[in-house]
């Protein structure tokens, strides 16, 4: 009984935040290109060990974000690079690109580097 009730105040709230969301968006917002975009780049997210490389990591990310948007809730695209984890980065031409397109829009997109490096 106690997880049906946190079950239905989760799915309530949910709805009510996205629904308040939803408010702000007039129709071409996160369609047509409106905003120039701002880049930070090289956040640190995260650290872990790495058994492949037999080292410590640091992960980092880089945001891209509308400029002069004064919306204080945007939806965030988080852009994961290709590579099979074996390649590849956060900054490349597959990532770059599509942070700049979805900033332009509205959105903040974060694009991460993960660990690389698979045995076998």
């Amino acid at each position: 009984m106690r997880i049906k009730f946190t079950l239905t105040a989760i799915l309530a709230f949910m709805s009510f935040h996205f629904s308040s969301a939803q408010v702000e968006c007039d129709g071409t917002r996160y369609i047509v290109e409106t905003f120039n975009s701002i880049k930070t780049a090289d956040l640190t997210y995260g650290q872990n060990f790495n058994p492949f490389s037999n080292a410590n990591e640091t992960l980092k990310l880089d945001v891209y974000e509308p400029e002069n948007d004064m919306i204080a809730y945007r939806p965030l695209i988080v852009l994961i690079h290709g590579g099979s984890f074996l390649y590849g980065a956060k900054g490349l031409s597959d990532t770059e690109p599509l942070g700049i397109a979805f900033a332009k829009k509205g959105y903040v997109c974060a694009s991460i580097n993960y660990r690389l490096g698979i045995q076998g």
